[in-house]
């Protein structure tokens, strides 16, 4: 074993690490149009204070010094301490943007205080996952609502609760999905959206002045931004509707009530947007007009795409049925093996 020994100490290294460029002027957009932000402490209070998403004092929750088992909220420097009380949590959140870890946070399960105080929080530290579901839960109950993916989640939500039919079917899944059926449904879905892609980006830079857009410069909507948002929105629609899987395991999109209407609303919004039927929507979304032939281009590649994506699917569906167990190729295999070893 070696033992260090001999050494000089000479000091400290700290290491900055930047924020991006963006990061500020982003949240500051965000936070000016009503939303609230919050951090966790992997960035800690100096950099959500950078970076806006605290814009007051901060004042952190943790266990109050002394063994008396209470609690206190203690600013960054250790200068101003509050002790805590949580009907006291609103009145000091007009004050002071508070902060708390992941400690604190079981003891407000314990005393049944998450709905008091979380809502006001603004910065989580080192929190662990069935406390980060606790703290989404939490903002829903009293109304807030977390902007992430919306259509998406719903996606995901309709299609978990689709509801297998009363009766088994005679065919059966594909038992792995290392087969042809699955690999040739993505590399043909992969190659439909890619081209749609490409080919709607490429459309729109007609239209672009030629200039030299920085990549880390500040974000001005275009036509290119504007199309790939929409163009991306679309594909990501095609893709859960195509790729349902609904008779004869599950439901049906049409008997799926809750992701029919997601599906439904998401093609009506994106008509709403790419026709550009409402001016104040596009710009809110930071969206550009589109030249009338670039606007009826991307409707009708969209309708396209889709269709090419769904008769691939329903093709390959038919051409590689999963009605074989997996067993019984696994005997086939076996027994003619063993027949080749007697002869």
């Amino acid at each position: 074993m070696w033992l260090e020994s001999g050494l000089t100490f000479s000091g400290f290294a700290v290491f900055n690490c930047l924020i991006r460029g963006v990061s500020a002027s982003v949240l500051s957009e965000l936070k000016a149009s009503s939303h609230d932000l919050v951090s966790t402490l992997c960035y800690s209070c100096h950099v959500a204070h950078q970076v806006n998403i605290i814009s007051k004092p901060a004042l952190i929750l943790g266990p109050a010094k002394g063994n008396n088992g209470g609690y206190e909220r203690v600013s960054p420097d250790e200068t101003h301490t509050v002790i805590f009380s949580e009907n006291e949590v609103g009145d000091l959140s007009e004050s002071y943007d508070l902060c708390i870890g992941g400690d604190c946070m079981e003891m407000l399960q314990q005393s049944s205080s998450t709905l008091k105080v979380i809502p006001y929080v603004k910065v989580f530290a080192r929190v662990a996952p069935e406390q980060k579901e606790l703290i989404i839960t939490s903002f829903k109950s009293v109304g807030r609502v977390t902007l992430i993916g919306v259509f998406t989640a719903a996606f995901f939500l309709f299609i978990s609760h689709a509801s297998p039919l009363p009766t088994l079917s005679a065919e059966r899944p594909h038992p792995t999905i290392f087969c042809s059926y699955v690999l040739l449904s993505l590399l043909g879905q992969f190659t439909v959206h890619v081209f749609f892609l490409v080919s709607s980006v490429k459309a729109a830079e007609k239209y672009m002045p030629e200039e030299c857009i920085e990549p880390d410069s500040e974000f001005h909507p275009n036509l290119v931004n504007t199309v790939s948002y929409m163009v991306g929105m679309m594909l990501q629609v095609a893709t859960f509707a195509v790729k349902y899987m609904g008779h004869p395991f599950n439901q049906s999109i049409s008997q799926n009530r809750p992701f029919q209407y997601a599906l439904v609303g998401a093609v009506g919004f994106f008509t709403v947007i790419t026709s550009d039927l409402f001016r104040d929507l596009n710009d809110w979304l930071k969206l550009v007009p589109l030249p009338k032939e670039l606007r009826n281009k991307l409707m009708l590649w969209s309708f396209l795409a889709f269709l090419v994506c769904y008769s691939w699917e329903r093709f390959l569906r038919w051409a590689f049925p999963g009605k074989m167990p997996a067993w019984k190729k696994k005997q086939r295999t076996v027994t003619t093996n063993a027949e080749k070893k007697r002869v």
